[in-house]
């Protein structure tokens, strides 16, 4: 069963950065032949992969 997603948190970045992550996430999904992942879920998906590798 997954966890209901409630909490929200916000993050400030530059326009840069976020042209950066708009790249990955689009160049991954044209990699992948798949639909690009909305950004949030992009986000959500590097908060638990480093929360893993320090093993939080």
């Amino acid at each position: 069963m997954s966890e209901k997603l409630t909490e929200k948190l916000q993050v400030l970045l530059t326009s840069e950065e976020v042209s950066q992550i708009n790249w990955v996430i689009l160049n991954e999904a044209l990699n992948n032949n798949k639909r690009p992942k909305p950004v949030s879920a992009f986000i959500r998906e590097l908060i638990q992969e480093s929360l893993k590798r320090k093993k939080i």
